[in-house]
């Protein structure tokens, strides 16, 4: 019984830690003029958050969230961190308007959780199928009416099927 006192009073502690993780944020955002934002009720958008490689976006400490065209929102979390200062000047450079956000750490790690999902995404899209020309005209020779083409992916697909189990 002491152990689920233990984990409530931890949660509990970390639920405040981050509260108070997120005030001292807002606190900052407004000495430097900068809008703040929570980005665990923000939606982040896949194809901006690609912009920007995850290692920069860590380096720097700063995720683009949402990207209209060559307007982006961007978030960060110390504006003047040299490294932030020279991501947003290349961003600059490359046409883009941005938009800055002041996020905590917390949000931060929120984010960039969403390079997970692009990885993902491109395994994905790395396990669609390339069919070489020689290929194409082997089942060309090989797949003579409709019928033959639907048996033949049936019974693909049942072995692979098999070899997953």
């Amino acid at each position: 019984m002491p152990k689920f006192k233990e984990e409530k009073t931890q949660r509990r502690y970390n639920a405040l830690r981050k509260k108070e993780e997120e005030d001292v944020t807002k606190l900052f955002a407004q000495r430097y003029g900068i809008p703040y934002a929570a980005l665990s009720v923000y939606s982040i958008d896949l194809d901006a958050v690609k912009i920007l490689d995850e290692s920069t976006s860590r380096s720097g400490e700063i995720v683009i969230i949402h990207a209209t065209g060559k307007r982006i929102h961007t978030a960060l979390h110390n504006p003047n961190k040299p490294e932030t200062i020279t991501i947003l000047n290349r961003l600059k450079e490359q046409g883009y308007i941005c938009d800055l956000f002041v996020v905590s750490r917390n949000s931060l790690e929120h984010a960039w959780e969403f390079y997970k999902k692009i990885r993902e995404i491109r395994k994905m899209e790395a396990g669609m199928v390339e069919i070489s020309h020689e290929k194409i005209q082997q089942l060309q020779g090989e797949f003579t009416d409709l019928e033959h083409i639907k048996q033949s992916i049936l019974t693909a697909f049942s072995a692979r099927t098999t070899e997953a189990l």
